[in-house]
This record gives structure tokens, C-alpha cells and sequence, in this order.
């Protein structure tokens, strides 16, 4: 038979298991919502470049399309007038 001090002595081993499985279980979750953060703040990141780069391509297309109508207007000066 068990005597009380083995008694006591499991129930002091079970209740430091407790504590350690209810720290490492504190330990998870405060990951787990570092990770959360980590991915909402590299998504937010994303979208900005997502964004900057779409502006940068529609001022692109609008400079490109201000140099093609520069080219057409200057070639208009260099060309014979067209045949009647």
C-alpha cells in the first residue's frame, strides 16, 4: 500500500505535470497570435507594394500613351500631306 508520503509526493508530481502542460499550453496560444499578427501585418505589407505598383503601371500606360501621341503629332510634321 501506498504510503502517504509516496501519496503526497505523486500528487505534488501530477500538479507540477499540470502547471508545466497549462504553461507550454500559454506558450501556444501566445504563438499562435504572434503568428496571426505576423501574417496580418506581412498581408498588409502586400497590399501596399500591390497597390504602389499599380499606380506606378497606370502612370506608366499614361506616359507611354502621352509619348505615342507626341510621335504621331511629330511624325504629322515630317510627313507629305496625304494624297487627294
Amino acid at each position: 500500500a501506498a504510503t502517504c508520503a509516496q501519496i503526497t509526493a505523486l500528487q505534488e508530481e501530477v500538479a507540477a505535470g499540470r502547471a508545466e502542460a497549462q504553461l507550454c499550453h500559454l506558450q501556444l496560444v501566445a504563438l499562435r497570435d504572434k503568428t496571426q499578427a505576423n501574417h496580418r501585418q506581412t498581408y498588409q505589407q502586400m497590399d501596399k507594394v500591390i497597390e504602389s505598383t499599380n499606380q506606378r503601371l497606370d502612370h506608366l500606360k499614361a506616359t507611354n500613351c502621352n509619348w505615342v501621341l507626341s510621335g504621331r503629332q511629330a511624325a504629322q510634321c515630317f510627313l507629305p500631306p496625304p494624297a487627294r
